[in-house]
């Protein structure tokens, strides 16, 4: 088993009130996490939490401009911007959804796109640029925005794709291509613009995240489904986990760093299971709740000076896992002992 400790603290709740929570990411510092959340009767919408070292403070929406209580945008896919900063789309009922950027707790989200272009699912791994898709559902394109001049390139086919991921080079984008209502992971190279299938058979694979040079992702069908992992260059294929949740939009939860991936056992709701990408090792994580799913880790920064009594390491680790009503949200922190 992985060289962890017991969880520091019992889980703590996120107070979302009545609504369904999802899609948690927390932020490479562990400062911040971005959510979705769907309120009783009204459309999803992006919010911020800031963690610290004690309770959850009360989360922001990350409200557009012009929105109000009687008119809300549906926003959706929120994720880290390696600068700090949260991206998501949103959209109206008349409107096509397009791509945002807002530090947490900030100002008002600002629209990263120029007038009537659209785009969704965005993803970054530096300053250069930013991938995401475009084109209506069902027809989804790979785009890439060039950060220094704010030109689009669109790179059009005539299958759908889906879950961009970018690696720490800027270079190299994974994402899934939906074919005959299957999926096949590809690699496409931004300089070359050429592109590799490095995982594609029967089964879907899907959602695909960077850890280092190996990209995790999903494989399998309807219910069944594994944490699988493969190389940029689509060698050493290898399962990692069986009978995993797939989660309700989101990747697998690995660590910024690349070290560690959680996931939640369909047969075990009640725990998080954490695995060290290096040693191989596996641990599992009791929350004492039930229905868990959706987990986003980190590593933490050390105390500086060191905490007298702590462990060398901290993990932050968040999750969504079954309420009475709603879909609630959580945070724990783990200790390392190396």
């Amino acid at each position: 088993m992985i060289a962890l400790l017991l969880p520091l603290a019992l889980a703590t709740p996120v107070h979302t009130g009545a609504g369904h929570a999802s899609a948690p990411r927390l932020a490479p510092d562990g400062t911040h996490l971005a959510f979705e959340l769907q309120p009783a009767g009204a459309p999803r919408q992006v919010y911020t939490v800031r963690i610290g070292r004690g309770e959850p403070e009360e989360p922001v929406h990350m409200r557009l401009p012009g929105e109000t209580a009687a008119f809300a945008y549906d926003a959706r896919g929120p994720a880290w911007h390696p600068s700090g900063f949260v991206l998501f789309h949103a959209f109206t009922g008349g409107t096509e959804p397009t791509l945002y950027f807002a530090k947490p707790g900030g100002a008002a989200p600002v629209a990263l796109l120029d007038a009537g272009q659209t785009g969704t699912w965005a993803a970054a791994s530096g300053p250069a640029r930013l991938v995401f898709l475009q084109g209506p559902p069902g027809r989804e394109d790979l785009a890439v925005r060039d950060t220094k001049s704010g030109r689009v390139e669109r790179f059009r086919t005539d299958l759908a794709e889906a879950s961009p991921a970018v690696h720490a080079d800027e270079t190299h984008v994974a994402f899934a291509r939906i074919r005959e209502g299957q999926s096949d992971l590809l690699v496409r190279d931004l300089e070359t613009r050429e592109e590799q299938a490095v995982a594609f058979g029967p089964e879907a694979q899907v959602r695909p995240a960077f850890a280092g040079d190996a990209i995790l992702y999903f494989e399998g069908q309807g219910d069944t489904w594994s944490l699988a992992k493969v190389g940029l260059d689509g060698k050493g294929h290898a399962v990692l986990a069986e009978g995993v949740m797939l989660p309700q939009s989101v990747g697998p939860g690995v660590s910024p760093d690349g070290t560690l991936v959680a996931w939640v056992r369909a047969d075990r709701r009640g725990s998080v299971f954490v695995h060290d990408l290096a040693s191989g090792e596996t641990a599992e994580i009791e929350t004492g709740l039930d229905g868990c799913a959706e987990p986003t880790i980190v590593r933490l920064p050390p105390d500086s000076p060191p905490t007298l009594g702590q462990p060398a390491q901290r993990v932050l680790l968040a999750f969504t896992a079954a309420g009475t009503t709603w879909r609630t949200l959580h945070v724990v922190e783990i200790g390392l002992d190396r």
